[in-house]
């Protein structure tokens, strides 16, 4: 495995790959990994000749400014893991290379996923990851590039951005990987005390209430109460809706819910200030 600080030179080494009729599967990432990025690395390398994984902590996509300086950073830790993994090449690049002093970030037109959810709660978020992921694809000239589930939202913003530019690369979703106790996997989670993981695994537990309560027609109950259980715990709840998993529209009362798997459970929740989120579908 060979790491390369410099977008040009693992270019080069990509399309010398390709020459060779080899496929490149990439794994974006920004470091502090954990079983879920295993997951993808490993699915990569199924579906991939090559397999090149990037840690670089985007400080675009960061709203609070706190939340960038407190992001695990891990390296030496992410680096030994990747090697175990079996992966070609990491990339390490510096803000200056993806982002160069003149560098002008386009405005991508992102449609609905900008004005609920994530793309209320974390303003411009969506915008911070297409223009890394556009420069990371107009740079590294890979087959695929595979993506978790758990940022469900992301995943279409990234479906989107590819359709716009024109990138040549296919866009590979991965099921979201959980613990034991169904806390859905997330750098983050180290940040969490023993008691707060406790809580958090809370999350995951009431989707699996609201799927077994939800009916074929849409009743908002089942969602308040989770709430409210959940605030009741000590999580600070920013959302908790059930919507559509491709227009993103929420449930309204009395909405036929008859084709669960068009629907899915979405929440963004804090604890011990820590935001934590995860979604999962009505149906699977």
């Amino acid at each position: 495995m060979i790491a390369y600080p410099s977008g040009q030179k693992l270019s080069k080494q990509i399309a010398a790959w390709r020459e060779r009729g080899e496929s490149v599967g990439f794994v974006p990432t920004m470091g502090a990994l954990h079983k879920g990025h295993a997951t993808l690395c490993s699915m990569a390398k199924a579906q991939a000749d090559r397999v090149v994984v990037s840690i670089f902590v985007n400080p675009t996509q960061f709203h609070d400014s706190q939340d960038l300086e407190k992001y695990p950073r891990t390296i030496d830790q992410d680096l030994a893991t990747l090697s175990a993994l079996g992966v070609d090449a990491v990339y390490l690049p510096e803000v200056r290379e993806i982002y160069p002093a003149d560098y002008k970030q386009p405005v991508y037109a992102l449609g609905p996923l900008e004005k609920v959810m994530e793309g209320v709660h974390r303003p411009g978020h969506f915008q911070g990851v297409a223009a890394v992921l556009d420069r990371f694809f107009q740079l590294l000239p890979v087959n695929m590039a595979f993506f978790g589930e758990k940022d469900f939202q992301q995943l279409e913003a990234v479906h989107r951005l590819v359709a716009m530019k024109g990138h040549e690369i296919s866009v590979v979703g991965c099921p979201t990987i959980r613990e034991e106790c169904g806390l859905a996997m997330s750098s983050r989670n180290m940040r969490l005390s023993a008691a707060g993981r406790e809580t958090a695994c809370s999350i995951y537990k009431g989707f699996i209430e609201i799927k077994k309560a939800t009916a074929e027609v849409f009743e908002p109950d089942h969602l308040e109460q989770t709430k409210k259980n959940w605030e009741a715990l000590g999580m600070e709840v920013e959302y908790l809706e059930l919507a559509h998993a491709t227009t993103f529209e929420s449930a309204r009362q009395g909405d036929s819910l008859a084709l669960r798997n068009s629907w899915r459970l979405f929440a963004a929740a804090h604890v011990e200030g820590v935001r934590l989120i995860d979604n999962l579908a009505l149906k699977s």
